[in-house]
């Protein structure tokens, strides 16, 4: 081989134009894992890796709200606030405070009650039967929700007697027929956090212990 001949050959295994001896303008050439395809060093494939790493942490961060949001959305509305100890407290108070004083209804009123109890012609009939046996009576017996107004629903049970009542911040009043000296409150609906109710009693107000629906409460009363 000449020697013309052999430094063409160098040139073109050095990446140099045969004619110039100037270094050749076609860039090197790699593949990218993934790819498919030759791409060239310093092509735009090389600048994707910050472009993916960006979408990473706007995803981070997206997460990282949604997070957030159901953390705060997690409380319970309506929640009564009462701790554990504060419901151990008004419970050991109830139990200590005796019987319930209810105020009667007057013989000359019963009539007149009992149209306001709004009774089925068969259960007013029985209920008659059962006053005029002296064994049961008719006296008012008062409810609020003492805490948040917040959908609490009850059921007051007494000889026979149902009647079921959304407590209200407002007292509400009814006529109750009252035998045996025990009425029955039933929990039907909580609002958030137990159910909360007072009573009134001639001496005054009084709470009634925290419960749950399908839970229920005997409280002893007296008439006078």
């Amino acid at each position: 081989m000449t020697g013309d001949h052999q430094g063409e050959q160098r040139l073109r295994t050095e990446g140099r134009n045969s004619t110039t001896g100037k270094p050749s303008s076609v860039p090197e050439r790699r593949r990218l894992s993934g790819d498919g395809d030759d791409q060239p060093v310093g092509s735009p494939a090389g600048k994707r890796r910050p472009l993916l790493t960006a979408a990473v942490v706007a995803a981070g961060v997206l997460a990282a709200v949604a997070t957030a949001w159901v953390t705060s959305g997690s409380t319970p509305q309506g929640d009564s606030g009462l701790s554990v100890q504060a419901k151990a407290e008004r419970l050991a108070t109830f139990q200590s405070g005796g019987p319930l004083a209810l105020t009667g209804i007057p013989d000359a009123e019963e009539a007149s009650a009992l149209e306001d109890m709004a009774l089925p012609a068969e259960q007013a009939t029985a209920l008659e039967r059962d006053l005029a046996e002296a064994d049961t009576r008719l006296a008012y017996v008062t409810v609020w929700d003492d805490y948040a107004e917040d959908g609490d629903v009850i059921t007051i049970e007494s000889a026979g007697f149902t009647k079921t009542v959304s407590l209200t911040n407002a007292p509400q009043r009814f006529v109750v027929p009252i035998a045996g000296g025990m009425i029955t409150m039933r929990g039907v609906r909580d609002g958030g956090g137990g159910i909360t109710m007072g009573a009134q009693a001639a001496g005054g107000p009084v709470l009634v212990p925290v419960i749950a629906p399908g839970e229920t409460v005997q409280v002893p009363v007296r008439l006078p």
